[in-house]
């Protein structure tokens, strides 16, 4: 409760500075199960591991290539809605990992290193902003 209740005084804070007319959301804690639908539900969904084979960046592109592939379409834009997922400080177990492979996500490195949690999502975001092209309007 205390970790939520930083991360919601810390995307209010940069809400309100920023002038953003939305939010951003943080949700509630949520089981495995639960963060499997939404990962199942999401235009892109990105899960976070230190040894994943696959770099963040690109992958918001890679995955809106494979969509319109699937739906006939060459547009190629942006997923409507961008689950992230960062792991607790420890990790992500095996299993909770391919439960969320298997719900669609695409499982991705951020880099050589391995970031405090506070310190990974915020470096996430920003790659996917840019790599969806959000941060060129």
């Amino acid at each position: 409760a205390r970790g939520r209740g930083r991360w919601l005084a810390a995307a209010a804070a940069a809400a309100k500075q920023s002038r953003r007319a939305h939010w951003p959301v943080v949700g509630e804690l949520a089981s495995t199960a639960e963060v499997c639908a939404r990962l199942a539900a999401a235009g892109l969904a990105v899960v976070l591991h230190e040894a994943a084979d696959e770099p963040l960046t690109g992958a918001a592109r890679r995955r809106a290539a494979e969509l319109a592939a699937t739906a006939g379409s060459a547009d190629g834009s942006a997923p409507a809605e961008i689950v992230l997922v960062v792991g607790p400080e420890g990790g992500i177990t095996d299993e909770e990992l391919a439960r969320f492979r298997s719900a669609g996500a695409t499982v991705a490195r951020l880099g050589p290193t391995v970031l405090r949690t506070s310190t990974a999502g915020v470096a996430a975001a920003a790659v996917l902003l840019a790599d969806t092209g959000r941060w060129d309007r």
